[in-house]
C-alpha cells in the first residue's frame, strides 16, 4: 500500500474519531440536560406552578442536581449507553437501558435517604421517570427521525425491490443493514417464511405475505430485483429446493 494510501486512511480515522467524540460529548451534554430539566420538571408538576414551589425545595434541587448530573453519566457510561451504536438500536439496547434504571432505582433509593428532607420523594420518584423517558426519547430518537425521513423523502431515482426469505433475527438485522446503509437503492418489499404464525404479520414494517410456494407470485406482484436468503440454520439441501422450485417455475 502506498504512503498516501496510508495517510488517506490515517486521515479517514481520525476523522471519524473526532466526530464520534463530537457525538460523544453532545449526547453527554443533552443528557446533563434533560438530567436537570427532570427534576425541576418535577418540581413544577408536584406545586403546579413555579411560585407555588417552596424555596428550600428549589435551592435543595440546585444542590443535589450537580450529583445527580454525576450519578447518572457514570452509569451511564458503565452500563453501555454511550458505547453503543444508537442508529441500529434494538431490544438489547433497550434491556441495557432498563438495567441501568434498575441501578438508579438503588442508588437515588440511598440518596432519599442520605438527604430526606432536600427533595421531596414524590419529586426524586417523578424526575427519576421523566429522566428515563428523556433518555429513551434521546437514544431511539435518532433512529425513529431517521426512518420517518428516508420514508417520507420523495425518491429521486428508481430503487431495487427486495425479497428477504426468512422471517427470523438474521433477516431482521438484514432489513436494519439495508435500511442504514442502502437506504437509496433498495426498498425492502416483501418477506417470505415457511412459518404459519409469522404468515400475514409485519416485521419491521414490512409484510410476511407467504411461503415459500409463494415466492414465484410474489417476485410478480412486487416486481422482486433482488431475493436474499436470510435462513441460516437452513440446510443446503432446503436453501436449493427453494431456489430451485422458484426458478423451475420461472424458467
Amino acid at each position: 500500500m502506498s504512503e498516501e494510501s496510508n495517510n488517506h486512511n490515517r486521515n479517514e480515522s481520525h476523522v471519524s474519531y473526532r466526530q464520534y467524540k463530537i457525538r460523544l460529548l453532545t449526547l453527554i451534554f443533552f443528557d446533563a440536560v434533560t438530567i436537570c430539566v427532570s427534576y425541576f420538571l418535577a418540581l413544577w408538576l408536584r406545586f403546579e406552578s413555579i411560585s407555588s414551589i417552596p424555596a428550600q425545595y428549589i435551592q435543595g434541587t440546585l444542590t443535589l442536581i450537580p450529583l445527580f448530573i454525576v450519578t447518572y453519566i457514570i452509569v451511564y457510561y458503565f452500563m453501555h449507553l454511550y458505547q453503543s451504536v444508537w442508529r441500529y438500536a434494538s431490544v438489547v439496547e433497550a434491556y441495557h437501558i432498563v438495567l441501568t434504571y434498575v441501578l438508579l432505582a438503588v442508588i437515588l433509593l440511598v440518596y432519599g435517604l442520605i438527604f430526606p428532607h432536600v427533595i421531596p420523594t414524590s419529586c426524586l420518584l417523578m424526575g427519576y421517570l421523566l429522566s428515563g423517558i428523556f433518555c429513551v426519547m434521546l437514544r431511539f430518537g435518532y433512529r425513529l427521525m431517521r426512518y420517518m425521513v428516508h420514508r417520507h423523502q420523495p425518491e429521486k431515482i428508481k430503487k431495487e425491490n427486495v425479497m428477504i426469505i426468512g422471517a427470523g433475527q438474521t433477516g431482521k438485522e438484514i432489513m436494519n443493514d439495508f435500511r442504514m446503509g442502502n437506504q437509496e437503492k433498495y426498498r425492502i418489499s416483501v418477506l417470505v417464511d415457511d412459518n404459519p404464525t409469522k404468515q400475514g404479520r409485519f416485521l419491521e414494517g414490512v409484510k410476511i405475505e407467504g411461503a415459500r410456494k409463494d415466492i414465484p407470485d410474489l417476485v410478480k406482484k412486487y416486481e422482486i430485483d433482488l431475493i436474499i436468503f436470510a435462513i441460516p440454520t437452513a440446510s443446503h439441501q432446503d436453501r436449493a429446493d427453494i431456489l430451485n422450485g422458484y426458478v423451475t417455475t420461472n424458467s
